[in-house]
């Protein structure tokens, strides 16, 4: 009777010993619940400053892209404003010539009925010459107009070659004006502004798939507990009964805690990095070289911030540092000396012309004022 007393005593103790280990692991995980939900409660704060700042930061860069763009049609209007002259005056340049023209030939004709009549070589090089005449001026005018290097220097050429078939030394100054300045405009650095836009804008549109550096990630703090093994004891107690429950439920379970230290630095730092070299790409396609400068400095940031050791990132910022020597609007060699010796040695020459007309390049600078 008493040894069943006493198993049944047992029994109930272990019953009691089970149900108090489980009642502590229940405690146990509503404690460690309750400390990441106000963990993840006190890190709201911080995301909720977070987004504000993101969201000033998209209207600060929205603000600026507006004002650049109004900036750009401004600049826009400005140029087509400035094209309405420039095309009058090619206009006119072309129509004097023909009216040239028609004055050589009145006075072939003239010449001829006093029976005078020039020789067909004459008549050649008068030609010629009127040619050379509309090629320097069409030189200057390309030159301000366009800035196409490669056209105004074949039109040298051929104001040259006419100069060469004439075969008169009276013109060797004339020519070797035209030397000076086809040196000076080789001299000149070639820049392709479209190719330079073209490869800004394609890297705009890589700029979301390169890498960010790992301090910018978001990071998951995982902080498994490793609990200090038991000292060995005789037979079964409740502190090593605790220790062995508490060891399995902490190898089953890992709680999550954000950090506010894994929050991202920079927001939107590839976007803002796309907006900034989609806007040096404008800026070259439009010579604006300040703007394009200062876009380019702004690029370098933003990449420092992201990978620097991936190939991608690497390639982008060596483009960069490459492209910040460049000058898209070099200085221009002054093309007045061809024509100014031109004019001044056929009317010297009183090959029947009037009084040299008005300098066209003093005609489109009172017109573009």
């Amino acid at each position: 009777m008493i040894l069943s007393l006493s198993i049944g005593a047992l029994l109930i103790a272990l019953v009691a010993m089970g149900g108090g280990a489980w009642l502590w692991w229940r405690m146990n995980i509503m404690q460690q619940q309750q400390q990441s939900l106000q963990d993840r409660l006190g890190a709201l704060p911080r995301l909720e400053a977070t987004l504000d700042q993101t969201a000033e930061q998209q209207k600060s860069l929205a603000s600026r892209f507006n004002h650049l763009s109004k900036q750009v049609n401004n600049q826009l209007t400005s140029l087509q404003n400035r094209q309405r002259p420039l095309d009058k005056t090619v206009h006119q340049l072309r129509e004097e010539l023909k009216n040239m023209e028609a004055q050589y030939k009145s006075l072939a004709a003239r010449l001829a009925r006093q029976g005078a009549a020039p020789s067909t070589a004459e008549v050649i090089n008068g030609q010629r010459l009127l040619e050379v005449g509309f090629l320097l001026r069409n030189a200057q005018v390309t030159l301000v107009l366009t800035q196409d290097i490669e056209q105004v220097i074949h039109l040298l050429d051929l104001a040259d070659a006419q100069l060469a078939a004439i075969g008169d030394p009276r013109w060797l100054p004339v020519r070797q004006t035209i030397a000076q300045d086809k040196a000076a405009l080789e001299a000149v650095p070639l820049v392709d502004a479209s190719g330079i836009a073209l490869r800004l804008s394609a890297m705009a549109q890589q700029a979301h798939n390169w890498p960010l550096k790992a301090s910018t990630l978001h990071g998951v703090d995982h902080e498994p507990a490793s609990p200090q093994e038991p000292s060995p004891d005789n037979g079964l107690s409740w502190e090593i009964l605790r220790r062995k429950l508490a060891e399995l439920w902490q190898r089953a379970v890992i709680v999550s805690r954000l950090d506010s230290t894994s929050l991202p630095a920079q927001p939107y730092l590839r976007e803002r990095l796309a907006l900034h070299l989609q806007l040096a790409a404008s800026a070259a396609t439009r010579g604006d070289q300040h703007l394009f400068v200062g876009e380019l400095a702004q690029c370098q940031t933003l990449l420092m911030a992201l990978d620097t050791t991936s190939h991608p990132v690497q390639q982008a910022l060596q483009d960069i540092a490459a492209l910040q020597t460049v000058i898209l609007e070099p200085t221009l060699p002054d093309l007045h000396g061809p024509l100014e010796r031109f004019l001044h040695i056929l009317q010297e020459q009183g090959s029947g012309t009037t009084s040299p007309p008005e300098h066209p390049m003093e005609r489109l600078q009172g017109e573009s004022q």
